[in-house]
C-alpha cells in the first residue's frame, strides 16, 4: 500500500501541524502494535542440511513469525505443542532452532508477517488493506494525545481499541484456531 496514500487518508482523520515525517513516527508506533497480525505474510523457504540451528534473514523477526512448517508439516513453538513433540525456538541473535534436527533435504518454511517499520525514502509498506482503518485510527490518537486534544484522543483511543479487537478476532478466525488455553485444575483449600 503507498505510504502517501496512508498520510493523504490520515489527514482527512485529523488535522494536525505535523510534516509527513513527523506523522510516520506515529505510524510506526501503530505498526509497532500491529504488526504481528496485521501485515502481509509471506514466506521464506530453504533446504535443510541436517543442523539444529539456521540463521535467519535480517527481515524476519522473533515477533512476526505466524508459522513454521517442515516438509509442509506444521511445527509447533516451544512450549506451544504436547510434551515429546518436535519444537523449533527462536535465538535472540537471529537464528531458528529445532528440537530435533530436520534430516538434510528437508523443505523449511518460515510463514512470516511482512509488516515492517516506514523507513526513510519507503513509498510502499505492506499492510493487508483490511487493517488500514486500525493504522490510521491508532496515529490520528496519537497526534491527537500529542497535540494535548485528550477528548478527541480518548475518543479515538476507543474506536482503536475496538478496531484492534476486531482484528484479532479475524486474524484467528483466518488462521482457523485460536491460542492454546491452558486448564487449571481447582484445588479445595481446608483450613
Amino acid at each position: 500500500m503507498e505510504l502517501t496514500k496512508i498520510i493523504d487518508a490520515l489527514d482527512l482523520k485529523i488535522t494536525s501541524p505535523y510534516s509527513e515525517s513527523e506523522k510516520t513516527v506515529f505510524l510506526n508506533a501503530v505498526i509497532e502494535d500491529i504488526k504481528r497480525f496485521a501485515g502481509e505474510t509471506d514466506v521464506y523457504k530453504f533446504t535443510a542440511t541436517g543442523l539444529k540451528m539456521y540463521p535467519l534473514p535480517e527481515c524476519i523477526s522473533a515477533e512476526c513469525i505466524k508459522g513454521v512448517a517442515v516438509n509442509g508439516s506444521d511445527i509447533p513453538p516451544a512450549y506451544g505443542g504436547e510434551a515429546g513433540d518436535s519444537f523449533y525456538f527462536l535465538l535472540p541473535s537471529g537464528y531458528i532452532g529445532f528440537s530435533s534436527a530436520p534430516k538434510a533435504g528437508a523443505k523449511i518454511e518460515i510463514l512470516f508477517g511482512a509488516l515492517c517499520q516506514i523507513q526513510e525514502g519507503d513509498t510502499d509498506i505492506a499492510l493487508d488493506r483490511e487493517y488500514l482503518p486500525l493504522l490510521i485510527t491508532g496515529a490520528a490518537a496519537d497526534i491527537a494525545a500529542a497535540m494535548e486534544d485528550i477528548s478527541l484522543s480518548n475518543n479515538l483511543r476507543a474506536e482503536y481499541n475496538r478496531l484492534y479487537g476486531e482484528g484479532l478476532q479475524n486474524h484467528y478466525r483466518k488462521r482457523g484456531c485460536y491460542p492454546r488455553t491452558k486448564v487449571i485444575k481447582r484445588r479445595e483449600m481446608t483450613l
